[in-house]
Formats: C-alpha cells, structure tokens, sequence
C-alpha cells in the first residue's frame, strides 16, 4: 500500500491556506472582468472583487484559529455536532445544545470551554487537529461574530476566574478534580439566548 505523499496533519495546517489562495484568483478573476470593460462586466467583476474581499477577511479570521504545535486529540464537526477525540478525554456537543462559550486556559495551553444545556462541558485544545473547523460551527451560533472570536484568542488571561456556573435550573454542574492542575477561565465570549433554550417537557 502506498504511502499518501503528504501527511494528514500537514494537509490539515495547509487547507485554511487554500482557502486564502483562492480568495486572490477569485479577486484576480474579477478584475480581468473588470479590464475587459463594459458596464456588465464591469458590474460582475466589481461584484467578484466584493465578494472575495469578504470571503479573505473570513478567511484571514479563521487562519488565527489554527495554532502550530501539536495539542492532543482531534476535532470534527459533523451535521452540527462537535466531537473531540483525545487519549485522556473527549466527548460530542450538539450546536443546537450548546448555550455558552468562553476560553480557559490549563498546563499552559488554551482551551475552548464549551458548555451545553444540561450543564456538562467539553474543553478543546486550541492547537488541537482540525480545531480550525470551530471557526465556522461558532461562527453560525445566533448573534456570534468572527471578530468576536478573534479578540477571544487575542486577549490575556489577568486574573484566575472562579469555575463557570450555568445560570439554567434544569442544569447542574458538578466540579471534579482537575488532573491537570489550577484552570484560569476567560469571560464569556457567547451565550445563548435565555429565551432560546427550551426547557425539557414530559411527553
């Protein structure tokens, strides 16, 4: 069996790449159509250039997500479903249950601390396998913006914050012991909606 002549994990540090790359041939296609002349040419490639302005800024957004260096596990996100795998810990969040986000910070490395309505939570590595993938799970949560998760990377920790309570009465969040030692808790980066979280109902 032959050997693929790039290895998974460099294609996994080389796709948000591509997508910069192709945000300059869409930009370049515009403005040939642009060069050609006349007013529905000139309108479209005006439209491309427009749209692949927008689309770089994504993408030069969602490049911050990916952090070098090699954390443990792998990320994926499936049909609005985030699962991280990983030797030690792992675990699966739904989209439609998730009701906060906020970044924590444990053994030095940076997590994502997503918590969902039932109260249990789920800390990713930021430098995790395909942890870029999250950029476009959060990034279509209800009154989430990209910049908002960019500023979440680039803020400093200046204080340790207590553990995270969820404010939900059907929630419960029970503190285990931490094996990797003291964990400092970001602010909250999103919330869902309080009006948004529907309570479990006996059917």
């Amino acid at each position: 069996m032959s050997r693929p002549l790039i290895r998974p994990e460099a294609l996994e540090l080389l796709r948000p790449w591509w997508e910069v790359a192709l945000t300059f041939v869409l930009a370049g296609f515009g403005g040939w159509f642009i060069w050609l002349g006349g007013y529905f040419l000139g309108f479209l490639g005006a439209l491309i250039v427009s749209i692949a302005v927008f689309w770089g800024l994504l993408a030069r957004r969602k490049m911050k997500f990916v952090a070098f260096g090699h954390g443990a596990g792998m990320v994926e996100v499936i049909e609005g479903q985030i699962t991280y795998f990983a030797p030690q810990e792992g675990g699966v969040i739904g989209l439609s249950d998730l009701i906060e986000i906020r970044m924590s910070e444990r053994g030095g490395q940076r997590h994502w601390h997503l918590v969902q309505s039932d109260g249990a939570a789920l800390s990713i590595p930021l430098s995790a396998l395909g942890a870029e993938r999250l950029f476009d799970a959060f990034t279509a949560l209800p009154g989430l913006d990209s910049i908002d998760l960019v500023r979440a990377l680039e803020k400093k920790f200046l204080k340790v914050h207590a553990e995270p309570r969820v404010h939900d009465p059907l929630a419960k969040v029970t503190s285990l012991p931490n094996p990797f030692g003291q964990v400092r808790f970001g602010p909250v980066i999103w919330r869902k909606h309080a009006s948004l979280v529907v309570p479990f109902r006996q059917i």
